[in-house]
């Protein structure tokens, strides 16, 4: 989910464009959802979100500013996934 991979670069690129990139937003969201605690990367993305919020950690893990449209609607998606709660 990093600044340069597969669906955030490409999330990037749609919003340039003027196209909804939806679906990466909602992809992007379920990775920073995953809290496998056997998966030592989603164990520190948990602390992230614990610690700092939704917003904060996904503009970490995404190498963007936390005010940034595609953080934002990324930690919209991401409160849309079951019962979380931000910070």
């Amino acid at each position: 989910m990093g600044r340069h991979d597969r669906l955030t670069e490409n999330a990037c690129l749609c919003l340039e464009q003027g196209v909804n990139p939806e679906c990466l937003i909602q992809s992007i969201a379920n990775g920073m959802a995953y809290d496998e605690p056997e998966d030592p990367a989603a164990q520190i993305i948990q602390g992230w979100i614990a610690e700092e919020g939704i917003g904060e950690a996904a503009a970490k893990v995404m190498g963007l500013s936390a005010d940034s449209e595609l953080v934002l609607r990324v930690a919209e998606a991401w409160r849309g996934i079951g019962s979380r709660k931000e910070d």
